[in-house]
């Protein structure tokens, strides 16, 4: 015989976690982290919570931004459609970096072509802009999505360099023969 008062429920209400934003947010990160696709119940109660987290010096990542750096397509997918009050240009680290920042650092074309399209989106946000950190590793793919957007600087000097001269240092011949055809 099982003691109710001591043993988890078989099945979770999503909504008992209304009251408890901070487990909502751990539950999202724990989902961003695996690339989990979030049940909708839940999801609609973060959206009327606070699904981009708590704003504090210590907690920066956001959901949005584990799965844009983890390459997990479908809950970027999904936390876009679902959440209207998904802050898309939040930063997820000390250094201001964006989830556009993350998906195009680590080569995640599909991911930035999602949130390019989101209405919000700073495509030029950051200490270093998307466009320069894609060229200066080599995401030829990822540049190729970021300049689809009409309000992306091309020419951005960070350390001296420009996207197209990163590329040519770091060896990137491909990018820096894209990024002088255009």
């Amino acid at each position: 015989m099982r003691n109710s008062q001591n043993s988890p429920p078989d099945v979770y209400d999503p909504s008992m976690f209304i009251e408890h934003v901070d487990t909502i947010f751990y539950i999202l990160c724990n989902a961003a982290v695996n690339g989990d696709i979030v049940d909708d119940e839940l999801l609609a109660i973060a959206s009327d919570a606070d699904i981009n987290g708590p704003r504090s010096s210590i907690v920066l990542a956001t959901p949005l931004f584990i799965a844009a750096s983890r390459g997990h397509t479908k809950l970027v997918r999904q936390l876009i459609q679902s959440t209207p009050n998904l802050d898309v240009n939040r930063p997820g680290t000390k250094n201001g970096s964006t989830a556009l920042f993350v998906a195009a650092e680590h080569g995640h074309s599909d991911i930035v072509r999602l949130l390019i399209h989101h209405k919000d989106i700073d495509v030029n946000r950051g200490l270093f802009s998307p466009l320069y950190v894609a060229a200066q590793n080599g995401h030829l793919d990822a540049v190729k999505a970021l300049l689809e957007h009409p309000d992306t600087v091309r020419n951005v000097f960070t350390n001296g360099h420009t996207p197209y001269s990163i590329s040519v240092l770091h060896g990137h011949t491909d990018v820096a023969d894209f990024l002088l055809s255009i």
